[in-house]
């Protein structure tokens, strides 16, 4: 996978999750910092998710109870 697809991509997934996610916000009203820095907060998690997804990483085990 090229890295300039792998960006395009990222980028991509952020812009929808975070106008996504204040178009909500903006429904209730004016935004509060909060509110915005939860937004960045979506956008940024989303997009992470899409990157792990191009790149065919394992899923994260957090399985800490092995003998």
């Amino acid at each position: 996978m090229n890295t300039t697809t792998i960006i395009v991509s990222a980028i991509t997934a952020f812009i929808i999750a975070f106008t996504g996610s204040m178009i909500v916000v903006l429904v209730g009203g004016k935004p509060t910092p909060w509110q915005i820095l939860t937004a960045l907060g979506v956008g940024l998690a989303v997009s992470a998710k899409d990157t792990r997804s191009l790149l065919k990483l394992p899923p994260v085990n957090n399985d800490d109870s092995k003998p």
